[in-house]
């Protein structure tokens, strides 16, 4: 648990004396999603380098980075649904920081300005933290190991991942007919108000087998998508007619 400000506040009542009433985590109230990253970061900042601190280790900072993730993500911190595996972090210390030994408030806007527009989408788009959980979407991994884990697999194969160059954008690596894997950046065109990512999948035809993953053991899961994605995808209200979604 992070600590506990020293801060006592003392209320007096009519029947009773004084009430103690420890504060509670650092917050920032925010009045729209937009500001959402921007607030992580100064919460990451605050926690990470107490007392503007210059720099610190790096196994202290992601410490600090999953306690803020579990907590921007209203997740209980004593157990939280999905937290950022060792694995994950390292990939984004090598990604990032460049395995840097010593991390620097300038490094830890450096990585927040990919991880805070993708930990948005995790937090608010409909269905995408579920499927993170469950190892649908595995997220954190480059464009090079893609391509190794969908070699020799199957056309119609494909991998879900967080993009390195579009931040907060999913990205999705597959092997086509012709037994070439390509790489497809989801657009905004291709989502909507009642169509959500895993709608988009299943439409999809050229994507037949997810490639996921077992987050808390990082080995691969291999599923027919109609199975993996079914729980996830936008049900039509009964009476609707047929058509989309």
């Amino acid at each position: 648990m992070m600590p506990r400000a020293p801060y006592k506040e003392r209320i007096r009542t009519e029947t009773i004396d004084t009430i103690d009433i420890s504060t509670t985590n650092p917050f920032i109230v925010i009045t729209n999603e937009s500001k959402w990253a921007k607030v992580g970061c100064c919460l990451l900042l605050h926690i990470a380098f107490p007392n503007r601190t210059s720099e610190v280790p790096w196994p202290y900072f992601a410490n600090k980075l999953n306690m803020v993730y579990i907590s921007i993500t209203s997740q209980a911190m004593d157990k939280p649904h999905r937290r950022i595996y060792p694995w994950e972090f390292e990939y984004l210390h090598s990604r990032f920081l460049g395995n840097k030994p010593k991390i620097t408030r300038d490094d830890a806007e450096i990585l927040w300005n990919f991880l805070g527009p993708v930990l948005l989408n995790v937090h608010f788009k409909r269905k995408i933290f579920e499927m993170w959980q469950d190892g649908k979407i595995y997220g954190f991994i480059s464009k090079a190991a893609c391509n190794h884990f969908l070699t020799n697999q199957h056309p119609g194969t494909f991998l879900i991942r967080f993009s390195e160059t579009k931040p907060g954008c999913f990205a999705i690596a597959y092997m086509d007919a012709s037994n070439t894997i390509q790489h497809y950046l989801v657009e905004s065109k291709d989502l909507g108000a009642n169509r959500t990512l895993p709608d988009y999948l299943r439409d999809c035809g050229k994507f037949q087998t997810l490639l996921g993953v077992v987050p808390s053991s990082h080995t691969l899961s291999i599923e027919d998508k109609s199975y993996a994605l079914d729980p996830y995808y936008t049900k039509l209200k009964k009476g609707a007619g047929g058509g989309g979604v």
